[in-house]
């Protein structure tokens, strides 16, 4: 083999090595396969964190179930105690939303059928500092010309729903339609919180003419009787409640009411409003 031949197989053989070293180094070294995840979708690993945003975060605000009494009641000033009658309802709950961002309370004379349906607005009334008066169980016997027993049979039930609701029973009684007699009146063993100023809204169900009627009978002292059944009712408290409240009256429960006017409610009375009369 002559000179020149030699130098080009010498090279031939150094290109091969070189070929067969590139393929190694090509190579997994651990014979595995590479993930698909790895394969297909690049992962990003940043080395320094994310930058982050402080924020201040304001509490919600919060109302104590137990409000101090007469807190914020001038008793200098006007002051009238709206009720409700016949709930609580879905209606109620607007109500009581409007109550709330008036701060304002009221006072809500409840069915027991309805009460154990919607205990939850009568918790959220409580919450909000508002009282609970009990107009019996269910609303279909008038207390008047019969026992103290059967009366009661009235009044219990609802107060023992309460109890187990709220803690406590109804503070007032209000009877269905007023009406009782001597015999209810010993057996109640608590006031009876009947009202000044009728709006009729059972009979209307007409939120205008609600409106107009409170704006024309209200009086400082007074005891306002609506129904937290009807819509038109909650509708007629979102326009009222302000235009009270610019009158300068004091929206206050029934209790709030008679211990600003210095009047203490005793068992076995029933009150009309919070007017001392000689």
């Amino acid at each position: 083999m002559n000179k020149r031949a030699l130098i080009f197989l010498l090279g031939v053989v150094c290109i091969v090595v070189s070929f067969v070293s590139v393929l190694a180094l090509m190579k997994p070294a651990n014979n595995e396969p590479i993930p698909v995840d790895e394969q297909s979708t690049p992962v990003f690993k940043p080395t320094t964190p994310e930058p982050t945003i402080e924020t201040t975060l304001t509490p919600e605000p919060t109302v104590s179930p137990s409000p101090a009494p007469n807190s914020s009641i001038d008793p200098t000033k006007p002051m009238i105690a709206l009720t409700f009658d016949d709930g609580p309802a879905k209606s109620t709950d607007r109500i009581l939303d409007i109550l709330e961002g008036y701060n304002a309370r009221a006072t809500f004379f409840v069915i027991g059928d309805m009460a154990m349906k919607n205990g939850q607005y009568i918790q959220r009334a409580v919450a909000l500092g508002c009282e609970i008066g009990n107009h019996t169980q269910t609303h279909k016997v008038a207390l008047k010309g019969i026992s103290a027993e059967e009366v009661m049979q009235q009044i219990d039930p609802l107060d023992e729903y309460l109890i187990e609701l709220i803690g406590r029973p109804a503070k007032y009684i209000r009877p269905p339609w007023g009406t009782f007699d001597k015999t209810a009146l010993d057996a109640f063993g608590r006031p009876v919180i009947l009202w000044s100023v009728d709006t009729r809204d059972w009979e209307t169900r007409n939120s205008e003419q609600i409106v107009e009627h409170i704006k024309t009978h209200v009086f400082d002292g007074a005891i306002l009787l609506m129904h937290d059944l009807y819509p038109e009712t909650a509708e007629a408290v979102g326009i009222i409640v302000p235009w009270l409240i610019d009158q300068g009256y004091q929206l206050v429960t029934v209790g709030e009411l008679f211990e600003a006017k210095g009047i203490e409610l005793l068992a076995g009375h029933a009150y009309r409003s919070a007017i001392v009369t000689d």
